[in-house]
């Protein structure tokens, strides 16, 4: 599925995305709160790769999806169920992760510089050194 197809249906009032391909896709800025993009795959393969810097994923369902070098810089993803994602490599600088479920995500390599993560869950989620940092403070 393409960007404009996404946003198309979503902007009818379609709010279910179980398991749709969205690789490569520029969705930046757009207002996709409570979408269920549960199982999608949005991995960047070519050099512009998938953008949703700035978008609005507050209180969406992202459970179990693949994410993994995505532009997610910006983001709202506030009282998201990010549950079991790949974000391998991506970047949520700036991101809104606050009271986000990141249950058994995967942020290895993600850049979390300046990211809010106040009252986001990380039960076994898998960040390869063991810490989070969220600020570029050292």
């Amino acid at each position: 599925m393409d960007a404009k197809e996404l946003l198309q249906r979503y902007t009818a009032g379609e709010r279910d995305f179980v398991g749709v391909g969205l690789d490569d896709v520029d969705v930046s800025g757009a207002n996709l709160s409570s979408i269920n993009l549960s199982r999608a795959s949005m991995n960047q393969f070519f050099a512009d790769g998938a953008n949703l810097s700035g978008a609005d994923l507050s209180k969406a369902s992202i459970y179990q999806a693949g994410f993994n070098e995505v532009n997610l810089a910006g983001a709202n993803l506030s009282e998201a169920d990010l549950g079991d994602c790949g974000f391998r490599r991506a970047n949520l600088s700036g991101a809104n992760l606050s009271g986000a479920n990141l249950s058994g995500a995967d942020l290895s390599g993600a850049d979390l510089s300046g990211a809010d993560l106040s009252g986001a869950i990380f039960r076994y989620t898998r960040i390869p050194d063991g810490s989070i940092r969220s600020d570029s403070r050292e």
